[in-house]
């Protein structure tokens, strides 16, 4: 029991790292339903339309979730220097730069799929912008402040989005099988 404490991070930064997995999650997926709504309401009847978002939001929960447990396993595997201390801001760190790394790659899938070449690039200055990013982090006292408290502000949405995720599951498990 005291190896399992010695190589998780602390609840609270386990909790403002989901803050923010459930708000760039949940809020993708809120975007794209909206992007598409207008189209939804030419083909699909309102119940319908409600059983998309709610597919939508349960599947952002899941998502959301599977990508903390990633996280936390390498938490638990990595030497506690490296990811376990300092978790919420490393992580977060992580998230924001796979979440732009993934948005670049998304806008540029639209007609072929990527080069290994240019999908090493992208992983390489991927990588070396979280390295930045800690350094500056554990540098720069202020930017570590401004960071904490953009964290701590957007770990309100953990009210919003897995609650609406949660009702999303339910909606899932009724209408299969109903």
């Amino acid at each position: 029991m005291d190896f399992l404490k010695r190589n998780l991070p602390l609840w609270n930064e386990i909790q403002i790292v989901f803050g923010l997995l459930v708000f760039a999650v949940f809020s993708w997926s809120i975007r794209g339903f909206l992007f598409k709504l207008s189209s939804f309401l030419l083909y699909y009847k309102l119940g319908d339309i409600f059983g998309i978002f709610a597919y939508m939001m349960a599947v952002a929960l899941l998502e959301s979730t599977v990508i903390l447990l990633v996280l936390l396993l390498l938490a638990f595997l990595l030497p506690g220097k490296w990811f376990s201390d300092g978790f919420s801001y490393k992580a977060s760190l992580l998230i924001l730069v796979m979440g732009i790394a993934m948005i670049f790659l998304q806008s540029t899938l639209t007609f072929k799929l990527p080069s290994m070449r240019s999908l090493a690039a992208l992983g390489g200055i991927s990588i070396i912008s979280w390295l930045v990013l800690i350094v500056l982090t554990v540098k720069v006292k202020r930017f570590k402040v401004i960071l904490d408290s953009i964290l701590e502000r957007i770990s309100i949405f953990l009210y919003i989005y897995p609650p609406l995720g949660c009702i999303g599951l339910i909606v899932v498990f009724v209408r299969n099988l109903l």
